[in-house]
């Protein structure tokens, strides 16, 4: 006598288990995906940012329409090592001190800063140096130059593809030579740029086709990013700076020294995990998080020395060796940058 084998089937409730499990996996997948290709984009702007500012640093090397940075040593901004001590600020960056939101000005305000960017267009502009300070002016002296935004830009304008990074640079007398310390600041585009339709990204950077020209990267009245807009008011996202001091016993953060009201907005993009700093000795580094006991505190990567410990911006010692290696001044951008490279122009670079 044969037997049947017969095979229960699954329950109702086994099945709505399954599709529960099933679904929680899905979930949780879909959470991990967009880190994933979060993590992977930026991944491949960083290596792509570091060719961006290789590019850029050949550009100001050696570009005959710009001229030799190395001759900005002879501008005030930029003493050189005979007449430092006509200046308080020889070894900081010349960037912009972010005193009215969506207007950044000049500190150095009764002279024009090198480089001086123009609001409006985000071009560079490279002061005439004047002859002074003990300085050769045939040989100090350089002609107005500019950097329009359009060289900045990478891939260039109608290239065949269209830009996705803009760089700027900043500039100090580096204090062991007679030399030009530069930084480039590699930044994505705004992805939220309006491109009108039968339109691309580079017509709208340049005012090709008929469009009205909109800055890659812009702040508003409020001091933050803002997407550029035809008839909104927004100007170009220039580099900025805040005074700050290391505290010897806690060498792996920085405190600010600023008190203004107006620099509070700047102070939230400084804080950003991930943000990229640089220290007015001319280290790059990293925002790891922020001190739980200080608002004021910044952890960074890779720490401080000692010799960076300081008492601050306010504070300024007669021995310049001592001047040259306490922080007191840390430039950002408001969007964080994919890549900061720093590098010297003087006599033998």
């Amino acid at each position: 006598m044969s037997s049947v084998l017969r095979h229960r089937g699954f329950s109702l409730v086994e099945v709505l288990i399954a599709i529960l499990v099933l679904a929680l996996g899905l979930l949780g997948l879909g959470a991990i995906f967009p880190v994933v290709i979060s993590q992977q984009r930026d991944a491949v702007d960083a290596t792509q940012g570091e060719v961006v500012a290789s590019t850029a640093e050949s550009l100001l090397r050696g570009n005959s329409e710009i001229g030799n940075l190395k001759y900005l040593a002879g501008n005030r901004a930029f003493g050189k090592r005979t007449s430092a001590g006509i200046a308080d600020y020889e070894y900081e960056w010349v960037a912009a001190w972010p005193t009215t939101p969506g207007l950044p000005l000049n500190q150095y305000s009764n002279w024009p800063s090198v480089p001086t960017f123009n609001l409006q267009t985000g071009a560079i502009v490279l002061q005439d140096i004047p002859a002074g300070n003990g300085n050769d002016p045939t040989t100090d002296a350089i002609n107005l130059r500019t950097v329009p935004l359009g060289a900045r830009l990478y891939p260039q304008p109608h290239s065949g593809e269209d830009p996705r990074f803009v760089w700027d640079f900043v500039a100090r007398r580096e204090p062991t030579q007679d030399a030009v310390q530069v930084a480039i600041i590699v930044r994505r585009i705004d992805a939220r740029l309006p491109v009108p339709r039968n339109k691309t990204l580079s017509d709208v950077l340049t005012g090709s086709n008929a469009t009205d020209v909109l800055l890659p990267v812009g702040i508003g009245q409020t001091g933050r990013p803002t997407p550029s807009r035809p008839g909104q008011f927004t100007v170009y996202s220039m580099p900025q700076f805040l005074g700050v001091y290391v505290d010897e016993d806690k060498l792996d953060r920085f405190y600010f020294t600023d008190t203004s009201g107006a620099t509070d907005t700047s102070r939230e993009f400084v804080r950003k995990v991930g943000q990229k700093l640089l220290d007015n000795t001319g280290v790059v580094r990293t925002v790891v998080g922020v001190d739980k006991d200080d608002a004021n505190g910044i952890l960074v990567d890779p720490p401080f020395v000692l010799a960076n410990a300081g008492e601050g911006a306010g504070v300024r010692p007669t021995n310049l060796a001592e001047r040259a290696s306490w922080v007191r001044q840390i430039v950002f951008t408001p969007e964080t940058p994919v890549a900061v490279r720093v590098f010297t122009i003087g006599d033998d670079s």
